[in-house]
Formats: C-alpha cells, structure tokens, sequence
C-alpha cells in the first residue's frame, strides 16, 4: 500500500529518525570504551648509536598507559628509563650496557598497537614496522651489520589501517548502497566505476601528500567525517522514497567519489606518516601501504556486496536505512569529537 501522507504528515516521522540517530550518538559517546575511527599509533623506538658499552635510543609510546608498562633492554641499565616513563610517554637518552652481552628489547605490556623499530645506527637508516605483540614481547638488536630492511609490512599494515578505520569503511559502505540494487547489472557497473573513481583519488592524494611531507590535521579529520555524514544522509534519502539513480544522480555520485576520495587518501597519508618511512625506500614502502589499502577495500566491498545479495529484498531498504542512520549518527560524533580536539 502507497503513503498518502503529505509532506508535512511524514515530517515528524523524520524528525523521530533523526531523534532516534541522535540518541545513538548519544549512547556512544556514553560508552566507556567508545570505538576510534582510526587505530592508535604504534609504539616508535629509535636506536640512535651504540658500543661495546653503551646504547642511545629513544622511544615515544602512543599513550601514557601504555608507557606505565614500562621497556627494558636486556643486558642495559633501564633505571632512569623505567622511572622517566612513568611520568611522560616519552624518553630518549644514553643507556650504560655490559660489554659483549646481546641486547633486546623487553615490553612488559607488549605492544597493542604495534611497533615500529628504526635503527638508525649506520649511514643509511633501517625501519621494521611490528604489527600487534602480545604482554612479554622481545625484539632483538642485532650488531649493526646484521640489521636488515623489512618492508613487507606496509602491505599488512595498509590492510589494518583500512579495516580498523571505521570512518572510511562506514564512506565506503554508503557508496555501495548508493550504486543502487546490486542485483541489477546496471547497478554492478555503477559501483565497479565510482569505486575505482574513489581508489584512485585516494591514491594519489596519498602518494602526493606522502611526497609532500602530509598535511594531516584534526581538521582534515574532521572533513572526513563530515564526507560519512553526506553521504549517509544521501543514502537515506534515496533508500526512504525508494529512488534509483539516474543520469544525473550517477554523475554527482561519481564526482563525489572523487573529491572525497581526494579527501581520504589524505587521512591516509597522515597514517602512514606516523607509522614513518625507511630512508631510501619511501617509493617501495608507500607502494606496499597504498596495494595493501586497496586491498582491503576490495575485501569489503566484495564482502558487502555478498552480504546485501544474500538478504530477501523485502529486506534490503530497511537494512540501508538502518545502516545509513547508524553511520550517519557516528559520523556525526566523530565529527564533534575532533573539531573538539582541533
């Protein structure tokens, strides 16, 4: 049965919409734990020089309760060290080391959020990048011509960083529900299109940005939250008065795609930017970060688009809508949170 409603008869079941998105929000915000858009920085320890006695490094932990934990260096005197990072996350500094006894790095409260390790002892520096460690973990120092590069992790870290960013899988969630019933071929070549559009913007805004020596900024993440709040508005116009795109609306999709994707290849950059890059190899590890992005961007839409398939299609608009006011109140948290800590 069709609404005879007029316009002015379904405003207030807009407005209790919007009222129930608000008090999701609200609940969030509430949370004790709420979730993050973005995952936290690793843990960053650089080994500045060394000899037979002693080892300059410095460390910087992403949070101070983190850096409650404490690090120590097998065969090094960490006094000074241990007490310094009970009162700030950061410490850099000269370690007096028994001569000829191996030396590694202990983290009693491991590494939640990763590790990234640069040796920066020799002419050309030498970065290894550690994905989550457990309570105990030990990274070995090895003597100084023995250390080698590791960039294979970009390629994992470029796959994390999109799967632990909530804000650009709830954007690329809402382009996939604008492309229209993914049931249709028409619609299958919409979204192979303005999701190719996205990738590249965001690719080259991140290689840009990267080369450029990044412009992140709370700003810049607030824009991106900004572009989910769009774009869950639009799904939900479309989804409630049942609208397919046409002409029109598939080329504004498509220059959407683009601009915000110019947008969150940025938010990119800044990642991988505080993640750093080895000396001499920024082109190999940018290109690792970045294939590793796209693939997991392909890994969710593909899964998305399994997911939206399978439901009966009775089902689907109420699902688009319920998943367009849950990101569209998140994004709108986001949003407020960080032009808060601007």
């Amino acid at each position: 049965m069709s609404d005879r409603r007029t316009p002015q008869a379904r405003a207030p079941a807009r407005r209790l919409r919007w009222l129930l998105g608000a008090l999701l929000c609200s609940i969030y915000l509430c949370s004790p734990a709420p979730a993050r858009a973005h995952a936290l920085a690793p843990i960053v320890v650089r080994t500045l020089d060394s000899s037979a006695e002693r080892l300059v490094l410095s460390v910087r932990f992403p949070t101070h309760e983190q850096a409650l934990s404490g690090l120590s260096v097998t065969g090094c005197d960490t006094a000074e060290l241990q007490a310094a990072l009970q009162v700030a996350p950061v410490w850099s500094g000269t370690l007096r080391c028994a001569a000829n006894q191996p030396r590694a790095l202990h983290f009693p409260g491991g590494a939640p959020t990763g590790l990234l390790w640069e040796d920066a002892r020799g002419a050309r520096p030498v970065l290894e990048l550690h994905g989550e460690q457990p309570p105990g973990f030990e990274l070995p120092v090895p003597e100084l011509a023995a250390t080698t590069a590791s960039l294979a992790s970009y390629l994992g870290q470029g796959v994390a960083h999109v799967w632990s960013g909530w804000d650009h899988l709830a954007f690329v969630t809402c382009l996939v529900l604008l492309c229209g019933p993914l049931w249709l071929g028409s619609s299958v070549r919409r979204l192979f299109t303005v999701v190719t559009l996205f990738t590249v913007a965001h690719s080259v805004s991140l290689g840009l940005s990267v080369l450029l020596g990044g412009l992140g900024s709370p700003g810049l993440e607030a824009a991106i939250a900004l572009s989910v709040v769009f774009a869950a508005r639009e799904v939900a116009v479309r989804r409630a008065r049942e609208l397919e795109p046409d002409v029109n609306a598939t080329r504004r999709l498509m220059a959407c795609a683009v601009a915000f994707g110019l947008l969150h290849g940025l938010g990119f950059a800044s990642a991988l930017l505080e993640l750093g890059l080895p000396a001499g190899q920024v082109p190999a590890a940018l290109l690792l970060f970045n294939l590793g992005v796209e693939l997991g961007q392909v890994a969710v839409v593909s899964g998305l688009v399994l997911a939206f398939c399978a439901l009966p299609r009775r089902s689907v608009r109420p699902a688009a809508l319920a998943v367009s006011y849950a990101a569209g109140a998140l994004a709108v948290f986001w949003m407020v949170e960080r032009v808060r800590g601007a």
